[in-house]
C-alpha cells in the first residue's frame, strides 16, 4: 500500500495550510456575526480567492460550490454552537480539498473523494433545513445542475474518460441523484439522517463507477460495498425518530 504523504515536505505545507484555513474560518465566522457586512464579505471573498489560487488553482468548481455553501448554510443557523460547528465543518472540508491539490500527497484521489463527498453532504443539509416544501422543484433543479458540474470535475480528476463520456455519466448521475432526493425527502427520518443517507448513496455510486472504469469491479467488491451500505443504513434508520 502506498503512503498517503511524502513526509519530507509534509510538515511545512501542513502548517501553512492550517494557518490559511484558520484565517479563512475566522473570516467566515465574523461574516456571520456581522450580519454579512459588506466589508467582511469582500474580505471573505478575498480570502477564498487567495486560498483557491495559492499555491495552485485546481478543483475550481468544487471550491466555488464550497465558498458559496459556507455563508449560505450559516444564514440558516443561529445558535452559537451550530455556527461554530458549521464553520468547523467547512474549514475541515476546505483543508481536505487543499490537500488534494498538492502533489506531495501520493493518494490525492482518495483525499479528493472525501472532500467531494463532504461537499455533497453540505448540499443535502441545506436542502433539508431550508424547508422541503419551499420551492422544491427549483431547489431540485439547482442541485441537479450543481451535481452535474461537480461530477464532471470528479471524473476529470479521477478517470481518463473523454469529455463526451464524462458529460454522459454526469447527466446520468444527476438524474439518479434527484430521483433519490425526491424519494428520501418523503421519509420522516430528520434532516441529518436524510442528508447522510443521500451522501452514502452518492459515495456508493461514485465508488462503483470508478471501480467499473478501472476494470476492478467484481462480485466480491459489490458484496462488500452493499454490506457496508446496508449496515450503515440500518444504523441510520435505528437512530431516526420516525414521525409522520
Amino acid at each position: 500500500m502506498r503512503p498517503l504523504i511524502n513526509f519530507k515536505n509534509w510538515l511545512p505545507y501542513w502548517l501553512v495550510e492550517l494557518v490559511k484555513i484558520l484565517i479563512w474560518s475566522a473570516g467566515l465566522y465574523f461574516l456571520k456575526r456581522s450580519d454579512y457586512n459588506i466589508f467582511l464579505l469582500l474580505l471573505y471573498l478575498g480570502l477564498s480567492g487567495y486560498i483557491f489560487f495559492v499555491p495552485r488553482a485546481r478543483l475550481i468548481f468544487t471550491h466555488l460550490v464550497l465558498f458559496i455553501l459556507a455563508p449560505l448554510t450559516l444564514s440558516l443557523v443561529n445558535s452559537q454552537t451550530n455556527i461554530l460547528l458549521t464553520v468547523g465543518y467547512f474549514g475541515i472540508t476546505l483543508f481536505i480539498l487543499n490537500l488534494a491539490k498538492n502533489p506531495i500527497f501520493l493518494a490525492r484521489a482518495l483525499i479528493y473523494k472525501i472532500g467531494f463527498t463532504a461537499v455533497f453532504l453540505a448540499i443535502f443539509i441545506i436542502f433539508f433545513i431550508s424547508g422541503i416544501a419551499q420551492n422544491f422543484i427549483f431547489k431540485e433543479l439547482m442541485i441537479f445542475l450543481v451535481a452535474i458540474f461537480l461530477f464532471l470535475e470528479f471524473l476529470k480528476e479521477s478517470t481518463p474518460l473523454t469529455p463526451r463520456r464524462r458529460l454522459l455519466f454526469s447527466l446520468i448521475f444527476g438524474l439518479i441523484l434527484i430521483e433519490c432526493l425526491w424519494a428520501v425527502s418523503l421519509l420522516p427520518i430528520g434532516f441529518i439522517n436524510s442528508s447522510v443517507f443521500l451522501t452514502l448513496i452518492i459515495y456508493l455510486i461514485a465508488n462503483f463507477l470508478l471501480e467499473h472504469l478501472k476494470g476492478t469491479l467484481n462480485r466480491r467488491k459489490i458484496l462488500e460495498h452493499f454490506t457496508i451500505f446496508i449496515i450503515l443504513i440500518l444504523f441510520i434508520f435505528g437512530l431516526s425518530k420516525w414521525t409522520i
